[in-house]
């Protein structure tokens, strides 16, 4: 993260202490609109480490297969409400 923070500088032309502000404003704006494990492997990335795709897919899968169950749950409570309803 240093090698961005002075590039920034650098670029920008502010100091050491401005860009990494500006970059960690950045980063809290970029985590809030994204999963958790993928606003945690962007900082990773930002740090030095790799790209974890698997836990990527793994959480996306997890969240997806939670909004079908919600999903789900809601059609069959209207479905039972509509059979109270005829008989």
């Amino acid at each position: 993260m240093d090698k961005i923070i002075k590039t920034i500088s650098d670029t920008v032309g502010i100091t050491t202490d401005q860009s990494k502000a500006a970059l960690t404003q950045v980063l809290s704006m970029l985590k809030e609109k994204m999963p958790d494990s993928l606003g945690g492997q962007l900082e990773g990335l930002l740090l030095g480490k790799e790209l974890n795709i698997a836990s990527i897919v793994k959480e996306a899968s997890a969240d997806k297969m939670d909004d079908i169950k919600g999903a789900a749950s809601e059609k069959l409570d209207d479905l039972k409400d509509s059979f109270k309803k005829l008989f």
